[in-house]
């Protein structure tokens, strides 16, 4: 009977130290608060050949106050928050006999802007975009969100019998348009 006592005894030791670990574990540790401190600084400007210069360094007292809105943060008039560009990407794909490719696979890739040749050794570096196919008609018409230093893209169809890659300029327009048509 004393073997059994001790059993239960084990069992709530093992219970009273689990439910103190996942316990310690729960609290996540610190109160932080919640609040981002912003830095608010004043422009000040020095005479340099008729060229403003603007002081970025914070104020140490306002360093204490909290922005609750975005409009209390600072930042250049002329400074755009956008970093992303929306290109609208129109293609087509056709076999041989000019019918349309239907649910052919498309990688569309950034690539660095100085690339020209597809035996560029930079073309490794290629950063993949998203993959789509082609719908009943042989199109796809997708719009994209990339980072507005993006250059150039590579397309690449995966299919036989038509030229499958290719290496656009993505201009100010935002419009790709390419037709992957039978191999000459």
């Amino acid at each position: 009977m004393k073997f059994i006592e001790n059993k239960t005894v084990n069992y709530q030791l093992y219970a009273l130290i689990i439910f103190l670990v996942v316990s310690l574990l729960g609290c996540g540790g610190g109160g932080g608060s919640s609040e981002v401190p912003v830095i608010i600084t004043e422009e000040t400007t020095t005479d340099s050949g008729g060229e403003e210069d603007v002081d970025y360094s914070p104020d140490p007292d306002k360093l204490e106050i909290t922005a609750n809105a975005s409009s209390e943060l600072y930042a250049e008039a002329t400074f755009s928050f956008d970093s992303f560009k929306s290109v609208t990407f129109d293609i087509r794909a056709s076999d041989n006999l000019s019918k349309p490719l239907i649910g052919a696979m498309l990688l569309i890739s950034v690539i660095d802007a100085e690339i020209t040749a597809f035996d560029d050794p930079l073309l490794q570096n290629k950063s993949l975009l998203t993959k789509v196919f082609t719908d009943t008609n042989g199109q796809i018409y997708i719009r994209l969100e990339m980072a507005k230093s993006v250059g150039k893209i590579l397309l690449e169809l995966n299919t036989l019998g038509v030229k499958n890659d290719v290496i656009l300029a993505v201009d100010d327009t935002k419009v790709i348009t390419y037709s992957f048509a039978q191999n000459e």
